[in-house]
């Protein structure tokens, strides 16, 4: 007979778990193993339902499981507290309380997960905060990563919607210092943050053939990265469409964190803020950065354009609206597009049809998806 609820077939599997359409309300742990646990009819079909103040999907210890096929949502988070005295004053001793909420939706500690054909959304984790209890105790609250946190995990993600999740840092997907994690044909939406409000990243961030639309930060306790923050680490964005992400900056990079952006359309953010800016180190290659509605380099950002194959121009999509809505929107390039054709001139960066890359999403060997 069939188990009844996920988490039984998980801890009874040893290969595989198939998980057939319905709502799910439980939170789930996959915990150092390597079974593939299966939505067979897809994230249209198959939901899991948190319940409760937890993660929905919690990944932990040494294994490589692959998740795929599952809506997730309804996260609260996994929380972490800790306590730090210190003197405050002559002979008076206070406290410190930080409490710390990760991953709303999927929560990774350790690992080489694969997630697939996911739908990650409605995971909203608390904003920052700061309470003072009483005289001599402070309370502070911080979350990271509303859709997915990872902390010193090597992830593979591809075919996701990570879309409507909040958090302090990285409403969509945040990864620490420890973590690595490659993206491909995905499409990060409607997430909000005070940083990071699509990805806030630490460790080493790949993303390729990836869409970041209408993602926003806040003015709680950050400043930069409406699609992307680049706090530490190393990120690299190849063949990327990010339009109509509003905060202090579309993409921001600060100081000691390093970014490459590649064969990608950066484009219209709210004015005043820019499309990009850093205080760290960012370079662009072949790729389109535009604003008709305001800067698109910070002021203190050198401008690209012209130089490696740069240009800023309108890309001219099949259809975009900034109307906060991405289900009217189609980022494939019409014909007269100046991104067309003006990727990487290297054959190995060509379209699956041979022609040269197309700058954005849908260009370069991988963009049929």
């Amino acid at each position: 007979n069939p188990f009844l609820t996920i988490q039984e077939g998980v801890d009874a599997a040893e290969v595989c778990v198939l998980v057939y359409p319905g709502i799910y309300e439980e939170n789930v742990t996959i915990d150092s193993t390597d079974i593939l646990v299966l939505g067979v009819e897809g994230p249209s079909n198959t939901t899991i339902q948190g319940v409760g103040p937890s993660s929905t999907v919690s990944i932990t210890g040494t294994g490589s499981p692959t998740l795929e096929g599952f809506t997730i949502t309804g996260g609260q988070g996994t929380m972490e507290m800790a306590e730090t005295e210190y003197e405050c004053g002559s002979g008076v001793t206070c406290l410190r309380v930080i409490q710390t909420f990760m991953g709303g939706g999927i929560y990774v500690a350790d690992g080489s997960p694969t997630l697939r054909n996911l739908v990650v959304t409605g995971n909203n984790l608390p904003g920052y905060s700061h309470e003072s209890i009483s005289d001599t105790v402070d309370r502070y609250t911080l979350s990271h990563g509303g859709g997915i946190f990872s902390t010193n995990g090597n992830l593979t993600m591809s075919i996701l919607t990570v879309s409507q999740n909040s958090a302090d840092a990285g409403g969509g997907f945040y990864m620490d210092a420890g973590s690595v994690a490659s993206m491909a044909h995905s499409t990060i939406d409607a997430n909000t943050a005070s940083t990071g409000g699509g990805i806030g990243t630490e460790g080493s961030f790949s993303s390729t053939n990836c869409v970041f639309v209408n993602n926003s930060t806040t003015e709680d306790n950050g400043f930069g990265g409406a699609a992307l923050d680049v706090g530490a680490g190393s990120s690299t964005l190849t063949n990327v469409t990010a339009v109509g992400n509003d905060g202090y900056a579309g993409t921001f990079v600060n100081s000691g964190a390093s970014a490459e952006v590649r064969n990608s359309i950066l484009a219209e953010s709210a004015a005043p803020a820019p499309v990009v800016d850093t205080s760290g180190t960012l370079s662009f290659l072949y790729s389109d950065v535009h604003n008709s509605s305001g800067s698109t380099f910070g002021a203190s950002m050198p401008d690209p354009t012209g130089t490696d194959g740069n240009i800023s121009a309108s890309a001219r999509f099949v259809a975009w609206s900034d109307d906060d809505d991405s289900s009217n929107d189609d980022f494939h390039l019409i014909a007269t597009s100046p991104a067309l054709d003006a990727g990487d001139p290297d054959p190995a960066s060509n379209d699956s049809d041979g022609s040269p890359n197309d700058m954005g999403a849908y260009g370069g060997p991988d963009g049929t998806w």
